[in-house]
């Protein structure tokens, strides 16, 4: 009895001793089960991600006339581009560093107004007329520089993760220009004019959270898709609130260096 016992232990150390190697990477697998084996616990590699941008802000508080209507929140999509590096803990647990950059042009929609006019008829008679003219607002982000900091953690010893963490974003430039086109039938033209924003914030930041899954490509090499949130904690303009709601996912090829 007591030899069987012994032989359950030594089984049972074996299999925890090994699972504890396998999950050094994030992953169930290692470089050899012969010890010591050495496998990279630090990743490296490119990125690309979608956005899908929601600004909400009152422009008619800021400083520059727009008095022709009110104008609803803007709406833009793109695509970021970066690196990320990934520092595995205990096989459970990461910390990521992602560096991207991108550009991105919000559109607000403005209110169509009506405007009488007067103009000549067919009988040379001046009559009056309703213009229409549809107004809005093209917000153009020139460059802006990202930096997220995430702690992961996996889920049940899955390649599914959660992660969390704060997001920055510097914004270098930002142009924006009103659009006013009139809509009616051989008057139909359009005529942009250059607006001043004022004070913007350059430096923006936003807690983020995401959700992955890592996929094995092999040794040394891994892929991940993902999904991400993040809402801006300080506001963009100086003047006024103005806050930013971002969806991204997007995927990234990871390589261990040792």
């Amino acid at each position: 009895m007591i030899k069987f016992k012994i032989i359950f232990v030594c089984v049972i150390s074996i299999l925890i001793f090994r699972g504890s190697n396998c999950f050094a990477q994030g992953f169930n697998w290692t470089y050899s089960w012969r010890l010591p084996s050495n496998s990279p616990t630090l990743f490296i590699g490119p990125y690309t991600e979608m956005v899908n941008i929601h600004d909400y802000v009152d422009f008619s508080s800021m400083g520059f006339a727009i008095d022709c209507c009110k104008y609803g929140n803007g709406s833009a999509n793109n695509f970021k581009n970066g690196i990320m590096v990934e520092q595995w803990y205990k096989g459970n647990y990461s910390f990521t560093v992602k560096l991207g950059f991108y550009s991105f042009t919000s559109d607000f929609n403005g209110e169509t107004l009506s405007n009488q006019i007067l103009k000549p008829d067919s009988t040379k008679k001046i009559i009056r007329d309703n213009l229409l003219t549809r107004f809005s607002l093209s917000v153009k982000n020139k460059n802006i520089y990202d930096i997220s900091l995430l702690a992961k953690s996996r889920l049940f010893d899955t390649h599914a993760s959660i992660s969390g963490g704060i997001n920055c974003m510097i914004q270098e430039g930002i142009d924006a220009q009103k659009i006013e086109e009139v809509l009616n039938k051989g008057y139909e033209k359009v005529i942009p004019n250059t607006v001043e924003l004022g004070s913007m914030t350059s430096f923006i930041v936003s807690p983020i959270a995401q959700i992955e899954y890592d996929i094995d490509l092999g040794r040394g090499k891994y892929a991940k898709v993902f999904a991400n949130t993040q809402y801006t904690f300080n506001s963009r303009s100086q003047i006024t609130d103005w806050s930013t709601l971002i969806f991204g996912a997007g995927l990234s090829v990871c390589f261990g260096i040792h």
